[in-house]
């Protein structure tokens, strides 16, 4: 079992872990109400430093990615990110992950989860194509998520992230020798602020961050906002039986609710599912609280 890059910050502040994917993560710190309160009213920062990054450089790079995934890589320019579905031949989702262009390469952010089979499927494509593949290793990757949110990123960046453009992103000195990348997401229905670094942990981002109020939230948390918001997830709402309009079209389902009966049933499904799910969620926390972590037999 791997332990993120910030596990002494997260024993701090009374982190409840479990397992995802082999890494240890935090569950929750707390109450989730007052997580999901947090986000929606002021800010909330999450770790999500067991996200892979996958590094394709050569000539052939952007045309490669274009012909396996969703997004439109042909008009990303530096500096720009696109979320994107990974599709087979048929158009069925095989994978989400999110896409970073850089002047010379493409970055590719990775659920933990989805890691192993998403290289398998690349390397599967690539015939005779210049593009190759680079493991960026432990990277750290935060995200704050809320309205107070880009006033307390760019209190701590040496830059005003408040301009950035939805999904695009700047780079940022972290220390004398890493660089960081930060970026404009809206996965939760608030404003958002993704940010990574290759080699650092981000520590003492986080750590500014907590002593001005932010608060720490756990993985439930974050997928009952996702949920609220009808984000799509691999492996949750999408299979592997899922079509990319399908996926795409669940997005809309907020929108399309005050004109239209069947989205309005689908909207109400959704929304009793996070509450089963923050429901769910409650009674795994308070028996992590009452048991202690799980740990391996023998």
């Amino acid at each position: 079992m791997r332990d993120l890059l910030l596990r002494p910050e997260h024993d701090f502040a009374g982190a409840l872990f479990r397992n995802e994917a082999g890494w240890n993560v935090p569950a929750g710190y707390g109450s989730i109400d007052s997580e999901v309160r947090a986000v929606r009213a002021a800010a909330g920062i999450i770790d999500l430093s067991d996200r892979a990054k996958i590094r394709l450089t050569g000539s052939e790079r952007v045309t490669f990615l274009d012909g396996i995934v969703t997004a439109d890589m042909k008009v990303l320019t530096p500096e720009t990110s696109a979320y994107a579905l990974l599709l087979n031949e048929k158009s069925r989702v095989l994978g989400d992950l999110r896409v970073y262009a850089f002047a010379d390469s493409l970055v590719l952010d990775i659920e933990a989860s989805q890691k192993d089979t998403i290289m398998a499927i690349l390397e599967k494509a690539r015939v005779s194509d210049d593009v190759e593949f680079h493991d960026l290793g432990a990277c750290g990757h935060i995200e704050v998520h809320g309205p107070a949110s880009g006033d307390l990123v760019t209190s701590v960046l040496p830059g005003d992230v408040r301009a950035l453009p939805q999904d695009a992103f700047v780079t940022f000195p972290v220390d004398k020798h890493h660089e960081g990348h930060v970026g404009r997401v809206r996965g939760l229905g608030e404003i958002g602020y993704a940010i990574w670094s290759p080699g650092s942990s981000l520590g003492e981002i986080w750590d500014v961050l907590s002593r001005r109020g932010v608060t720490p939230i756990g993985r439930d948390s974050f997928e009952i906002l996702r949920i609220e918001a009808g984000t799509p997830r691999f492996g949750m709402e999408m299979r592997e039986d899922t079509l990319a309009l399908e996926a795409h079209g669940e997005r809309m389902w907020a929108k399309c609710a005050a004109n239209c009966s069947a989205c309005e049933s689908m909207l109400t499904s959704r929304q009793s599912l996070a509450t089963r799910f923050r429901r769910g969620s409650e009674r795994s926390a308070r028996s992590r609280a009452v048991l202690g972590p799980r740990r391996p037999v023998g």
